[in-house]
């Protein structure tokens, strides 16, 4: 299907043409969007068969997930939307958890079960700092428009927000994926596949990201490697004199014809970026996130 031409009163979202158009042509509007509905499934796709927001695991650790802003995360929210912190404070929404309560939203998925390391790396280290919630939704072409599951495409536009001191590893997926950044700092780093092979072969191609650009959009397009860090070295100069939480708004977008396939993506090239005091490879380095078949455990000092 191709993009629907815009009309008299429409207003186009800035996204790339390609991303919009592997979403079966929707969702390219605001108008083709709605207030985004509260509950567990569609904030945070909690599913009893989704690996990568479970709702009821194996294991009691599993089932706490939910993300409260810090008092310092709530303040830059705040002057970058002018809403006031008491009203942010008040959002009600399904955040992965049984019971809601005010201002938790929801937490960063995880990797697949298969990823054990990088899984328990994701739940101490970036679930309780990092997380969510969707503002406005979009469900494309339905054949009922009571359930998502029958419809064409999933587009959802809302907040994310990333505390001071948070690698949020390389990762991919197939939904269409970008942020506008509108407060804080951090380090966007994005990998392309030049080889044709998956693992081993992805090589930096991000380029003058240095501390990223306030309303910048960061386009992170299906399948391609990409990551967001707060922690050090965002000056561009290599040394650690600046620290930010980060908020950003953010689109994504699938056709419902895909499996969104999220998992961590291991094994990057590391060399040197010139003049940045970086690397090229993940801030997940085997201190953060051992190899798989490790022995060791996964403790707040991989954080």
């Amino acid at each position: 299907m191709s993009v629907p031409a815009a009309g008299r009163g429409r207003h186009s979202i800035n996204i790339p043409p390609d991303m919009l158009h592997r979403m079966n042509g929707f969702c390219s509007f605001l108008e083709e969007y709605e207030p985004a509905d509260n509950t567990n499934y569609f904030q945070c796709s909690t599913d009893m068969d989704n690996p990568n927001f479970p709702f009821d695991d194996d294991s009691a650790e599993e089932k706490k997930h939910g993300y409260t802003p810090s008092d310092e995360l709530y303040e830059l929210w705040s002057k970058a939307t002018n809403v006031s912190v008491e009203a942010l404070r008040k959002i009600h929404i399904g955040s992965g958890l049984e019971t809601h309560a005010d201002g938790v939203l929801c937490s960063m998925p995880l990797p697949p079960k298969d990823q054990i390391n990088a899984r328990e790396y994701w739940k101490l280290c970036i679930q309780p700092r990092a997380g969510f919630f969707n503002a406005l939704q979009c469900k494309g072409l339905c054949e009922d428009p009571t359930d998502v599951k029958t419809c064409s495409t999933v587009g959802v536009i809302g907040y994310a927000l990333m505390e001071e001191g948070v690698c949020y590893p390389s990762h991919m997926h197939q939904a269409e994926e970008g942020y506008w950044q509108i407060a804080g700092r951090g380090w966007w780093k994005t990998w392309f596949d030049q080889e044709g092979s998956f693992f081993g072969d992805d090589r930096y191609v991000t380029t003058q990201n240095t501390m990223g650009s306030d309303y910048a959009f960061h386009a992170q397009r299906q399948g391609v490697v990409h990551e967001m860090d707060t922690t050090a070295n965002l000056d561009g100069t290599g040394q650690a004199t600046i620290r930010s939480p980060m908020v950003m708004i953010y689109f994504w977008g699938l056709s419902t014809a895909l499996d969104n396939n999220y998992r961590y993506v291991p094994d990057l090239r590391d060399q040197q970026i010139s003049g940045a005091g970086l690397d090229n490879g993940s801030c997940a380095t085997e201190r953060r996130i051992p190899p798989r078949d490790s022995n060791q455990t996964i403790t707040t000092n991989n954080c």
